[in-house]
């Protein structure tokens, strides 16, 4: 599609260039691009913020005055939420919405991190049922001896810490990269952009680094936090026949109560961190604090959005995992040897442990994505993103958007956005 040329005589605009922050402050993420002229395209509403937003905090619109009443206006929609500050409904709407419009990029990274992780652990299951079937086999393991149960336990904590291990490891990179990439994702289409699978891989372009950084920070955190508590059971156990046992136990459950307390805490007010990471290209440190401060004020609904969709998501991977455990016992054959029932229990173990990591990893891709409606909820709120995006929307060629559509857009065909990150700073 190409891009509507401005009227003769006129100045040629470029849509990613315009005026200044209209809330008189400089936006260090992108000037606000000016509205081309497009007859009869998708049309930009005046933007006069005479009240505050339904949903906002006081105070953080321009135009609100104390004891004036909040003005309800018609938002735009030109992508998959309204151009507004968001709802617990938009939020909701807006997960699925997106999945719909990019069922590509979600399942894609579901698929590859599913996969991954499930590879490390059949790998692993396999090496220790295969270890087990040869150990039931020597002779003697009847009636085994205390050198015999010692090597059995020792290789069944072996090879099972190394597949729960190496898959843990996965999990919270795949993790993090979902965040980051889907968080791209959104952002897109909030405006109606949709996204491949193999454009979020080149828009992370310039993240990497920044993610593995942001990893390794995360792993040294983690280690200095288990070296404590392994240090804590250390001391419980030299001293459990002295007086300072006691003291020892409290120490932990405080330590581990308060440990916990304070990670959920931080963990809500750094969520943004990697879609920070991923969406404006900016290094850990600094989306850390991004994050701090785009949550100000809202840590309790961010908190309760986050439980409540973990709750749903979680309910419904029960309902998909649990019935495939229950069914897959019916398929050992109750005639086959130890060696044989050995074998059948691995399979059918790998096998109900790839849907169920695909199953979970496609949860966590879900909620990857409410981050990334976050972040575009509290830039709407806090910085006026949502006149920025309504100028993109605009220059991209985006039409109001049907909740329920299932069309492509024209915008999906044209290479002009396939670059295309709102939010992201641009050279």
């Amino acid at each position: 599609m190409s891009t509507p040329q401005p009227p003769e005589g006129s100045e040629p605009s470029n849509p990613y260039v315009g005026s200044p922050n209209p809330y008189g402050s400089p936006n260090p993420y992108g000037v606000i691009p000016s509205q081309p002229s497009q007859p009869g395209g998708y049309q930009v509403p005046p933007y006069q913020p005479v009240g505050a937003y339904p949903g906002s905090y006081s105070g953080q619109q321009p135009g609100h005055h104390p004891g004036q009443q909040p003005v309800f206006v018609q938002a735009s929609r030109p992508g998959t939420i309204p151009l507004r500050p968001l709802t617990l409904s938009d939020l909701l709407e807006g997960i699925f919405a997106t999945l719909r419009r990019n069922p590509g990029a979600v399942l894609g990274i579901s698929a590859v991190a599913a996969v991954a992780q499930a590879a490390v652990y059949m790998v692993g299951i396999y090496a220790l049922f295969s270890t087990l079937g040869e150990n039931m086999m020597t002779p003697g393991m009847d009636d085994p001896s205390d050198e015999q149960i010692f090597d059995l336990l020792a290789t069944m904590a072996t090879w099972g810490g190394t597949s729960f291990g190496g898959m843990m490891v996965l999990s919270v990179f795949f993790t993090l990269l979902a965040q980051a990439v889907l968080g791209i994702v959104a952002v897109r289409s909030a405006v109606g952009v949709k996204t491949t699978f193999g454009q979020t891989l080149r828009l992370m372009r310039g993240s990497w680094g920044k993610l593995l950084l942001f990893m390794l920070l995360l792993a040294v955190i983690t280690t200095v936090i288990m070296a404590i508590f392994v240090g804590l059971i250390v001391w419980a156990v030299f001293s459990w026949q002295d007086a300072s046992f006691g003291v020892a136990i409290v120490t932990i459950l405080l330590f581990g109560f308060a440990t916990f307390m304070i990670g959920i805490w931080l963990g809500i007010k750094f969520c943004l961190t990697t879609t920070l990471i991923g969406v404006e290209q900016i290094g850990p440190l600094r989306a850390m604090g991004r994050s701090w401060r785009l949550t100000g004020g809202a840590w309790w609904r961010t908190f309760g959005i986050v439980l409540l969709v973990t709750l749903i998501l979680g309910i419904v991977t029960s309902v998909i995992t649990t019935p495939l455990s229950m069914i897959s016992v019916m398929f050992l054959d109750e005639n086959a040897s130890a060696e044989e029932m050995v074998q059948q229990t691995a399979l059918l173990t790998a096998i109900q442990t790839g849907v169920s990591i695909f199953v979970s990893m496609f949860a966590q891709c879900l909620i990857s994505i409410l981050y990334g409606l976050f972040y575009v909820d509290y830039r709407m709120r806090r910085e006026g993103f949502d006149r920025e995006l309504l100028n993109i929307a605009t220059s991209v060629g985006a039409e109001t958007d049907d909740r329920f559509s299932t069309r492509l857009n024209a915008q999906t065909l044209d290479s002009a956005a396939d670059d295309l990150v709102p939010g992201r700073p641009r050279s």
